[in-house]
């Protein structure tokens, strides 16, 4: 078993060399001080908690089969009939995976009776899906990235036979397409058909990456041009073939796929639509498009993360209309997504228009912990839509977004660490400068442009590191 996250452990090691502790006067604050400023030890307890409450709510969920699954109408109508399925299954274990607890959950006969079931849903054609249910770019995206997590030379034919399907499937010149047609490059949501779009894709991408294939595979190159018609920004293809249908937006944000929003559109201009940017797709595009190789730094990725910004709220889907509560659709989807997203781009500290700095991963923890249910669930009680009234999908989801959010604040601290060691090398630097000028060792002109540019090597260490301990204590 390969690739688990020990995170316990490199906190243990990283605190263990830390060169400083919090001053007394961060901690000694009077009672008309701003609130308390938590500690990451305090919030990983909180995280470390709920995670294993989750966990031992989807040990009890699983069914006899080792299935996760949904209720269905029965063809009389009467009491729903549960079918399983590999989607919900295989994220379930993936979230286990991916948590501080895997080492320990990975044996136990529960868990292993969830991977008989994935095994026995591996299709001749690569799929791992139920036959005849659709969404098997879902299912499949997600199941080898737990054979890849498990055991990747053990289930190196099913995740290579997986990654095989995943391509044949996408739309490209096999198809007679071009990267002038619309769907170029693309997934959609069963086999070849439907309208491809980008949570599709961004699973696909993810599962592929995940599972082994280097960004400058040409599946990429070609995934590249599709998802890049989802963004809004004035480079988009889509948008310009299309001007006697479409009034552009230009935010950064994306969009559901290049024909349309899951937000309705909101043009004047009579007999134009437009199509709306919203939070939970604005995330898979930054987490695709990382996955692809798109620098950080690009103005693509960094208009995206503008958007981001502007809209930041955990509070729900942003983007999304607060009509009759629409703005929940999608909210555990969002919540998971932009974890991932905002991890993979090194976000660490969101301000925002109004000025005000924002941990987001200590914030999006706090509120996800906030939701969580009694039996250890989470739920989503305003919207159903997309899976999200089932509580074992929730959960995966929560599960998984608590633990990059851990994930988060350990970056946080090595960040931290890293700036403290060099800034006291700078400073060091700074003293040997002033030593050697006064005794005449380096010329004063040469001294000004040394001094000048280590205190503003300082100046910018100092800050970075009073942006994060600003919003989380380590020690």
């Amino acid at each position: 078993m390969k690739r688990f996250v020990i995170i316990a452990a490199v906190v243990a090691v990283m605190a263990a060399v830390a060169l400083t502790t919090v001053p007394a006067t961060t901690l000694a604050q009077p009672q008309s001080a701003k609130p308390a400023v938590p500690t990451q030890a305090e919030i990983n307890k909180k995280i470390d908690d709920a995670i294993l409450r989750g966990i031992r709510f989807m040990e009890k969920a699983m069914h006899e089969d080792g299935s996760y699954g949904v209720d269905v109408p029965s063809r009389d109508g009467d009491s729903p009939v549960y079918m399983d399925n590999v989607g919900i299954t295989g994220l379930a274990l993936l979230a286990i995976l991916e948590s501080p607890y895997a080492k320990d959950e990975v044996n136990k006969p529960y868990f292993q009776k969830g991977v008989k079931y994935l095994l026995n849903k591996v299709q001749k054609d690569g799929s791992i899906t139920n036959p005849e249910t659709g969404y098997y770019i879902y299912k499949t995206g997600i199941c080898i990235r737990v054979f890849a997590l498990l055991d990747s030379d053990k289930y190196a034919k099913i995740i290579k036979d997986g990654q095989k399907f995943l391509r044949s499937i996408q739309y490209d010149e096999t198809d007679q397409m071009t990267e002038e047609d619309d769907f170029y490059g693309g997934w959609g949501y069963g086999q070849k058909m439907g309208r491809p779009a980008l949570p599709p894709a961004d699973t696909a991408i993810e599962g592929l990456r995940e599972s082994g294939l280097k960004a400058d595979d040409p599946v990429f190159k070609k995934a590249k041009v599709f998802v890049k018609k989802c963004q809004n920004t004035d480079e988009n293809v889509y948008d310009k073939k299309h001007t006697k249908e479409v009034d552009p937006i230009h935010d950064g944000g994306a969009r559901h796929n290049p024909r349309g929003s899951k937000v309705e559109s909101t043009s004047k201009v009579k007999g134009k639509i437009n199509m709306p940017s919203y939070g939970s797709m604005t995330a898979a595009f930054i987490k695709s498009m990382l996955y692809m190789g798109e620098p950080k730094d690009s103005d693509r990725l960094r208009q995206a993360f503008n958007w981001i910004v502007k809209n930041y709220t955990f509070e729900r889907n942003p983007g999304l209309t607060h009509k009759n509560n629409k703005d929940k659709q999608g909210l555990y989807y969002y919540y998971n997504t932009m974890s991932k997203a905002l991890l993979m781009y090194g976000a660490h500290i969101i301000i925002t228009p109004d000025d005000k700095h924002h941990n987001w991963a200590v914030e999006l923890s706090e509120k996800i912990i906030s939701l969580q249910r009694e039996d250890g669930s989470w739920l989503n009680q305003y919207e159903e839509r997309w899976y999200e009234g089932n509580p074992s999908l929730v959960t995966s989801y929560c599960v998984m977004a608590l633990s990059n959010c851990r994930r988060e604040m350990l970056e946080q601290q090595s960040v931290v660490l890293n700036a403290k060691l060099e800034r006291f090398n700078a400073e060091r630097q700074l003293e040997d400068v002033e030593m050697k000028a006064a005794v005449g060792k380096i010329g004063k002109e040469d001294a000004d442009k040394i001094r000048k540019d280590l205190e503003k090597k300082i100046g910018r260490l100092t800050r970075r590191i009073e942006l994060i301990e600003a919003t989380l204590i380590f020690g």
